[in-house]
């Protein structure tokens, strides 16, 4: 991955809105909405992780792989589509926002409980470039796929 691209990534605002009360964060309930970061640690998080439970957790898409720009469509049916792979996790929806304003934020998922070499593989089956991964205790990490 190149510099710039790593940059982008590093600095894309990872968003979720978290539940205490359900999973794929139903948005008819009370939500929280939690910013993370590549390679930083978010305290809030890690109290989440507490609550629920959890040690790991990874933020992922299915939206434009390789960075190759989709339709709305064929996007919103590629995250549909990995949502029914998690399903067997706890896991809430969000977006991951970058800076660069003519690219679209991405609809993502945070999930919870999923180690990283299943989250390396997901990423991969549905082309993506990168995942951000994460240990309670620990800063985030950006795991390159490419």
């Amino acid at each position: 991955m190149d510099e710039k691209l790593r940059n982008e990534y590093l600095n894309t605002r990872y968003t979720a809105y978290l539940s205490e009360e359900s999973e794929g964060a139903d948005m008819t309930e009370p939500f929280t909405l939690i910013e993370i970061f590549a390679e930083s640690f978010n305290p809030e998080l890690d109290e989440f992780l507490n609550r629920r439970g959890q040690i790991e957790w990874t933020f992922i898409t299915a939206w434009n792989p390789k960075s190759v720009v989709l339709s709305l469509e064929e996007n919103q049916r590629r995250n549909r589509e990995l949502e029914n792979r998690i399903v067997s996790y706890s896991y809430f929806r969000g977006k991951g926002i970058g800076t660069d304003p003519s690219w679209v934020p991405e609809e993502s998922f945070l999930i919870l409980g999923m180690d990283m070499r299943s989250a390396c593989d997901l990423g991969k089956e549905f082309g993506q470039n990168a995942i951000v991964y994460g240990k309670k205790g620990n800063r985030s990490r950006l795991i390159e796929l490419i």
